[in-house]
Formats: structure tokens, sequence, C-alpha cells
């Protein structure tokens, strides 16, 4: 006769410390997976390398624009919403005329790991439009640029980062849908990205970082708002540069951790 056991060991899940942080700043309603899923985020994030690497991250698609405005790094609040619509569970929609949110990170002062040769930005967006608009960007009035454009009215994508007049990374783009990365790993390698893939690799020299916060659904442009854009935004990351080999397996945890909130196109 098996024997049976009254008492099973259940294995448990491991805690990790600065996930905890972020699910109790949180004020919505979330189910046990979906908080499993966050931990998750936070552990896989830290076991590949790549949280040390991380400024900021906000996923936008949680229960109310209050919990999208915290950021899963420092669990406080950050940025504010410039008229932009908020949809729980999907995200943050521009509106093409005057809507962004300002997140109120200024990548010239603001960064801890950030520097001239080694930084990154990283946007989902969740509706495919071909508009003349930015994703997320600042730059000043004359050469400092960092910015995504997913889509432009000519079926382009671009962007670039730590960058001056001319010179961007330009790629055939006939669906602004995913994630996508502008990425600068040494001062003459600056890669544009969608989802894991690298759509085009761009040699300029780099220059300096923006001095202006970061817009998104919008241009900061030398401190006034530009170029606004109707698309809606799941999510957003700022981080030290990342290689071809990070962005893949990046992309795949926000893909992972959109998915639990049902937010993944």
């Amino acid at each position: 006769m098996p024997t049976v056991q009254d008492n099973p060991v259940v294995a448990e899940i491991t805690t990790d410390i600065d996930a905890a942080a972020f699910i109790a700043a949180l004020t919505g309603t979330y189910s046990q997976a979906e908080e499993d899923a966050i931990n998750q985020f936070y552990i896989s994030m830290k076991t590949n390398g790549l949280y040390s690497l991380t400024e900021e991250i906000k996923l936008l698609s949680l229960d109310s624009i209050t919990d999208a405005a915290i950021d899963l790094i420092s669990a406080t609040t950050t940025g504010a919403n410039n008229g932009m619509t908020f949809v729980a569970r999907e995200g943050l929609s521009g509106n093409g005329s005057n809507a962004y949110y300002d997140t109120g990170f200024t990548m010239s002062t603001d960064g801890t790991v950030l520097s001239q040769n080694s930084v990154a930005l990283h946007v989902y967006v969740r509706t495919n439009v071909a508009e003349n608009a930015y994703d997320i960007g600042a730059r000043t009035v004359s050469t400092r640029r960092n910015y995504i454009v997913s889509r432009w009215c000519s079926n382009d994508a671009f962007g670039k980062i730590a960058g001056g007049n001319g010179n961007f990374a330009i790629a055939p783009s006939t669906d602004s849908r995913g994630m996508w990365s502008i990425s600068r790993t040494a001062s003459n390698d600056m890669q544009l990205y969608k989802n894991q893939s690298s759509l085009v690799t761009q040699g300029s020299t780099s220059i300096a970082l923006v001095e202006f916060p970061l817009y998104l659904g919008a241009l900061n442009r030398g401190g006034a708002a530009s170029d606004y854009a109707s698309k809606q935004y799941a999510f957003y990351a700022i981080t030290a540069g990342m290689t071809p080999a990070q962005i893949a397996t990046f992309h795949t945890l926000v893909v992972n951790l959109l998915t639990a909130f049902g937010a993944n196109i």
C-alpha cells in the first residue's frame, strides 16, 4: 500500500523585496497571479543582470492612473499626466493635439547608471497609427536629441539617443504596435529595435544627453511639448545601454508581464 502524506510540502515562491514594495504601493485590486507575475518580473530582471541597468519603469496597464504613475524601481509616484486618456488594463492614449505624459525624468541629470555612451529608451505601443508624432522623447532647441518614433506618416520608424541633428536610426515601419527600443552601447553604436529584432545600426558619434524631461506621447522640444501622438502606450522604461542579447531578454520579460495583465498585443 502506498504511503499517504498528510501534509505535503508546498514549494514557496520567493518574494522579491523590491517587488513587494511596489505591490504594497498599489491601490488597485490585483489577483494573486498578477502579483506573482510582477514578482517574477523583478526576479528575472535581477537574475539576468537588467535590474541594475534600469533607472525607471512604468507599467501603464494597471487598474488606475494612480497605480500607473508608480515607478517599479523606486516604488514611488513620478511624472505627471497632461491630458492623456487612461484605460485600465490597457494604458495611456494621446489625442494627437495637446496631451502627453511628463515623465519628470531628465536624462542628463537624473540618471545614476546612464552615460553618454550607455543609454536606452523603451516604449510599448498598443495601436497602429501613422502620424508625424513622437512616442517618447526630448531634445534641445538646437542639437541634442533622445527619442523614439514607431511610425511616421512616411511609414518609417526612427530613433536617436545621445545624438545630434541628423544621422538618426531609420527603418521602414507599417505597423507601430509592439515594443520599441533605441539603445546606445558605445560612442559610435546606436541601434533601433522593434520587439527583439535590431532594425538598423547607426554609427554617428554620440554628443550628450538632453537636459529636458522626457515626454511620453509627444516630444519635449526645449521645454515645450510638440508633435503629439494619438497612440496608446502600455509600458515605458529608461535604462543604460543594452546589447542585442539584453534587449531580447528584456523584451521577453516585458511581454510576459504585459500578458499577465491582458495588455500584450
